[in-house]
């Protein structure tokens, strides 16, 4: 948002500083300048701010104008690093080698290569109705244009005032760009900056092993438990109600059968989980000593047991490192 500085000093309601200063200078429009002048009419203090900037105007138009110093260019570009400036060909020199190498093309088999040149697609903006392309004054400039486009287009700047400007100016930046300094990086670097990435992709990858491995797994808990089926919402929602349908089914047994009252109804619960906790304790036990027995007069079948729970570990170690191992094999590749 541009800031508005306030009117003249002593003037609240007048019009901005920077209005007052184009008025001064003789920059409004007709209308704007008609409402300052109805302003200025009746407040002392805008009118000596517009006179104020009348006098400074006016003092400092008759300044005379300070071109640089000779030479500032010059000093500039001697104190810029630069590499040495690689000598250009002349445009007619150019043009000689252009027209032999023509000649060979004709007297030998690269006929069409030499026909392409002197029919080469640059002689389209070179009519006389036209000014030279920017790409082509560009190339000019930089010494890349075609031989036979660059004798018609120095012709062409003989002519035309605003092409031969606009062709030395550009002549005039290569020549200033020639002139500067190109960055070069120290030897080694680009050695030491890949040894650092490795480095620092292979700490990532330690750490991160850990991380990804948690992630999958809480992706996997969360995707097994919200289900993305109808059948899967179907099976959860029965899940939901089976407590509600119980204690529904528990409430009507006790308003249905006033003589069964709740103690009674705990004292037989009570009962019945007492004898299957009893029964399956003794399954267990029964279990557990024939399983005992089992193996202390059979060693294979105990060899056979470790066995089998060492490779469920290993089975178990695998299924993690391949789901937290990246795509790319686990390493990251630089170019070289």
């Amino acid at each position: 948002m541009t800031r508005i500085s306030p009117g003249a000093k002593g003037c609240t309601n007048g019009p901005p500083a920077e209005m007052l200063s184009q008025y001064g200078a003789g920059e409004l429009e007709h209308r704007s300048g008609d409402s300052i002048r109805d302003h200025l009419e009746e407040c002392h203090e805008c009118r000596r701010e517009v006179e104020a900037w009348r006098t400074l105007s006016g003092i400092l138009g008759d300044l005379p104008t300070a071109p640089p110093p000779s030479g500032l260019v010059d000093q500039v570009l001697d104190r810029t690093p630069h590499r040495p400036v690689v000598p250009r060909l002349p445009v007619f020199e150019k043009a000689a080698r252009g027209a032999e190498a023509g000649r060979r093309g004709l007297l030998g088999r690269s006929w069409l290569v030499a026909g392409s040149k002197l029919l080469s697609p640059l002689s389209k903006a070179l009519r006389g109705d036209e000014h030279l392309d920017s790409g082509l004054v560009e190339d000019l400039a930089d010494s890349v244009a075609a031989a036979a486009g660059a004798i018609q287009a120095e012709s062409h700047t003989l002519e035309c005032e605003l092409c031969a400007d606009k062709l030395g100016r550009a002549r005039a930046t290569v020549h200033i760009l020639d002139r500067l300094g190109h960055l070069e990086t120290p030897p080694g670097f680009t050695d030491r900056v890949m040894c650092a990435v490795e480095e620092a992709a292979t700490a990532s990858e330690r750490a991160s092993l850990p991380d990804r491995a948690m992630r999958r797994l809480r992706r996997l808990s969360v995707s097994s438990v919200v289900p993305d089926t109808m059948e899967g919402w179907g099976r959860l929602g029965g899940l939901a109600l089976t407590p509600a349908v119980c204690i529904g089914l528990v409430a009507h047994t006790l308003i249905a059968h006033p003589t069964l009252t709740l103690s009674d109804l705990l004292a037989y619960a009570s009962l019945r989980i007492t004898e299957l906790g009893t029964g399956l304790a003794s399954e267990l036990t029964d279990s557990a000593t024939g399983l005992v027995g089992a193996l202390s007069t059979s060693l294979a079948w105990v060899v056979t047991g470790v066995a089998l729970y060492t490779l469920v570990c290993l089975l178990s170690a695998r299924t993690i490192y391949l789901w937290a191992r990246p795509i790319d094999g686990g390493k990251t590749r630089v170019p070289d």
